[in-house]
């Protein structure tokens, strides 16, 4: 009788879980409308537009109240038009990152987009934008917090944080703008940078509050260097509310470079409100100039 043997399925499959490791998920979108999703650790992709009626494009979207917690670190990918890596809408519907990275390549795009209520919350996440007229993170209406994320512009008329209603809270945090890009912008609602470094590598304003409506900011414990032609620290427009405490600017081109653009202050803020500067300092080549424990009425 011949000894029996076992079956020949059996090596192969042992051979492949011993040289196959386990790989990391690659998958497309995940949706949570109005549930509770739970995504595995990996990569996330997309590369469809965002058209009216038709977010395919978003990666993570939460929407009705649905939340979208990973069960690790997670890398996502946009590639099409106005398209989000991470997009949250509508009251109670909230997203949560820790570690992981964020790219988008489209014009218009998004890392994190917040409307009508919808809250994030940011720790340890990297977030680059390549596309024209895109933002790190975009705010209409809703919350964010976000804590040691480093948020990196590289298309131009983009923002690193643009807050357009809303409320943001960012802290111990890096944004490193290029291309026409402002590190921060407020036209609506408040924004809290604390222990913030913006690294103004192109024109324009490193924080910008607009004059178009109620924008309010406070700066805490922030380093602001400016490293090109025209670059420029801090613009407060008409109607807004700026809180500098401890903010350092430092403008290290002597072409065109302003620590604060005080004409458009003085003439463009009305009112008569007032705004404390407490160990506030800016300075520009070829001549420096500081200000200490000071009040600037607009």
């Amino acid at each position: 009788m011949s000894p029996s043997l076992p079956p020949r399925r059996a090596l192969p499959i042992a051979l492949a879980m011993i040289l196959c490791p386990s790989v990391p998920v690659l998958a497309q979108q995940v949706i949570a409308d109005g549930d509770d999703q739970a995504p595995a650790a990996g990569d996330y992709q997309t590369s469809e537009p965002v058209e009216p009626g038709n977010p395919a494009g978003h990666v993570f979207h939460a929407l009705n109240g649905g939340t979208i917690v990973p069960a690790g670190e997670v890398n996502l990918r946009t590639g099409g038009m106005r398209a989000a890596a991470v997009r949250v809408e509508d009251a109670g519907s909230h997203v949560a990152l820790t570690g992981g990275s964020i790219v988008t390549t489209g014009y218009g795009a998004a890392g994190v987009s917040i409307a009508s209520g919808g809250s994030a919350m940011l720790s340890g996440t990297r977030i680059e934008t390549e596309g024209q007229a895109s933002v790190g993170v975009g705010l209409e209406g809703g919350a964010l917090e976000a804590s040691n994320v480093h948020i990196i512009t590289r298309g131009g008329l983009g923002h690193g944080v643009s807050v357009r209603g809303g409320d943001v809270q960012l802290r111990d945090s890096v944004i490193e703008t290029h291309n026409s890009a402002s590190g921060l912008f407020v036209s609506d609602g408040t924004l809290l940078a604390e222990r913030v470094r913006l690294q103004q590598n192109t024109s324009g304003s490193a924080v910008t509050l607009d004059f178009a409506g109620n924008a309010r900011a406070t700066l805490r414990d922030v380093q602001i260097n400016g490293t090109a032609a025209g670059a420029s620290g801090v613009s407060s427009g008409l109607g807004s509310q700026l809180l500098l405490q401890n903010v350092d600017i430092n403008l290290t081109t002597n072409v065109r470079a302003r620590g604060c653009p005080w004409g458009a202050m003085w003439s463009s803020v009305a009112g008569g409100s007032t705004r404390q500067v407490t160990t506030a300092a800016w300075s520009a080549l070829p001549q420096a100039v500081a200000a200490r424990c000071c009040w600037m009425t607009w």
